[in-house]
């Protein structure tokens, strides 16, 4: 039926990425089903196939699953008001994740009101791990690497003070390198600690369990009848 509807006759790279492509979500809250599709991409990709050559079988059954995710995001629900006023108390806290498929982050609001605090998701983000093999420990400090870059521009949209902006991850090797000079750790760990160490304190990194990390979701297959739940 989408096919159909996209007059499209087979499932090539070209009319894959066109599907994906047409999935608008600038705020990142469809990442944890929009970064399957982005996954399927990339095995692809590795197969060094022509932009119009069908795809495998196999493959094809993995796009399909995450094509019916793509299609039934309709049914998510987003609150878009987070509760922020001149006079409340606002922090924002970001959590980070990783594993070997791919890394996410994610903002959230968290505003001390009258009737009690109330925390809303901003933004988020999620990526494909590179081809090249990293170990989790290294995945894990990029993507505390991007969410420095996300607490940035989150921060610089709601002027929220250093002292209110909290990162969270449930690394202890991201935290130990994040605590340590650079010049005391290898080169690939150094450059990422460098520009998180240059924006942000340490005593701003927070442990958090991994059940109780939401960028968890996106690292692992999720359906989207699970994200609506």
């Amino acid at each position: 039926e989408w096919k159909k509807f996209l007059g499209i006759e087979k499932w090539t790279k070209r009319t894959i990425l066109k599907t994906t492509a047409s999935t608008y979500d600038p705020l990142g809250f469809l990442s944890a089903i929009v970064v399957r599709a982005r996954a399927v991409i990339q095995k692809l990709w590795l197969l060094n196939l022509d932009w119009d050559e069908e795809i495998p079988p196999e493959n094809e059954e993995q796009w399909v699953t995450a094509l019916q995710n793509l299609i039934n995001i309709e049914n998510v629900k987003v609150p878009r008001w987070i509760g922020l006023a001149p006079e409340l108390d606002a922090e924002v806290h970001i959590f980070c994740d990783a594993s070997e498929s791919v890394y996410c982050v994610c903002a959230y609001s968290r505003v001390n009101s009258v009737g009690g605090p109330i925390s809303n998701l901003i933004t988020a983000k999620a990526r494909v791990t590179p081809i090249k093999n990293e170990s989790i420990s290294r995945l894990e400090l990029v993507a505390c690497v991007l969410g420095t870059r996300l607490g940035r521009a989150v921060t610089d949209i709601y002027e929220t003070p250093k002292e209110k902006i909290h990162f969270w991850t449930d690394s202890r090797n991201s935290l130990h390198w994040i605590n340590t000079p650079p010049k005391r750790v290898k080169v690939y760990v150094q450059n990422r600690t460098g520009e998180i160490q240059r924006t942000t304190d340490p005593i701003q990194w927070h442990h958090v369990p991994s059940e109780l990390n939401p960028a968890d979701i996106p690292t692992r297959p999720i359906d989207t009848d699970e994200l609506v739940g």
